[in-house]
């Protein structure tokens, strides 16, 4: 990663200086293992190692000046500085979705060992594909029920029902509609009461019983970042925010959702994500369906 090259063009800087240097670039090493991905997947993989905002802002602020370095001596061609914010290295392990197994032992550490609370919004998460901001940013009225009236192969008029999200993307302040069409009756009822039981009330705050009192408090970014980590090590399983969107988008495709449908429930504003995804289940599926034939 020409690291050492860099920190020796510097050898004129303080040695505490260097130092922070150093230990920002450690970080980077550790995330990756030579391929290019946005700062966004970087400060995910900071926050699950517990850092505090003040060091990833200034970690993020070491590593573009990095980039600005490599990119002045050519390494990085295509670096487009006024374009985007910077790119950061990454391992060359691929985004991958939870398994069906993995989902049932999360969820069920939720029902049996954490706040209600958690297990709703996990909820959330995986079935409509939201990006953490936009859920935290629900409310009550967000949530849309439509009926279907279908007709079955022996002619009876069947009724289906809908839940989509109506979400706030908070980067452009923008809205789209989320489907969540993979929900069993039971999750549909139990989000349809959760909204319902929450009007006119801030969605996502709870209550903490205590002997004497009950503290009331409010789902915010740190706190679930702080409850997948507790998760993933309860678990052993990787859990962050990000991978239920994910394995939402998998889910969708490999049960033959159109990749356009996809891009909309997603919040996409071009199908290059969504093809990406795409292609990656439908790769997983045929190895499946050959394994199995």
């Amino acid at each position: 990663m020409l690291t050492s090259t860099y920190l020796s063009s510097l050898s004129h800087l303080s040695e505490k200086s260097l130092q922070t240097k150093s230990y920002a670039l450690s970080l980077l090493e550790d995330f990756t293992g030579g391929y290019v991905v946005d700062a966004v997947e970087f400060s995910q993989f900071l926050k699950e190692k517990g850092l505090s905002n003040s060091t990833i802002r200034m970690v993020l602020e070491e590593v573009q000046r990095f980039f600005l370095w490599l990119s002045e001596r050519g390494y990085i061609a295509r670096l487009e500085r006024k374009k985007e914010a910077f790119r950061v290295l990454r391992t060359n392990k691929r985004k991958s979705a939870f398994t069906d197994g993995e989902l049932k032992v999360i969820f069920d550490y939720m029902k049996s060992q954490a706040h209600p609370i958690f297990y709703i919004f996990s909820l959330v998460l995986l079935h409509s594909g939201i990006r953490l901001s936009s859920a935290l940013a629900l409310r009550s009225e967000d949530l849309e029920v439509k009926r279907f009236r279908l007709s079955t192969e022996d002619f009876e008029v069947v009724e289906k029902e809908l839940l989509l999200l109506n979400v706030r993307h908070s980067k452009y302040g923008k809205t789209y509609q989320a489907g969540m069409p993979l929900l069993s009756e039971e999750e549909k009822e139990t989000l349809k009461r959760f909204f319902s039981q929450r009007k006119d009330k801030d969605l996502w705050q709870y209550g903490w019983k205590f002997p004497k009192t009950v503290k009331t408090v409010r789902l915010n970014e740190d706190t679930v970042h702080k409850f997948y980590q507790k998760l993933s090590k309860e678990t052993g399983i990787k859990v962050y925010p990000h991978r239920f969107r994910y394995t939402y988008a998998s889910r969708l495709i490999a049960s033959g959702f159109s990749p356009a449908l996809v891009q909309s429930w997603l919040g996409h504003s071009t199908a290059k994500l969504t093809l990406e995804v795409y292609t990656q289940a439908m790769l997983e599926k045929e190895i499946l369906r050959w394994l199995g034939s």
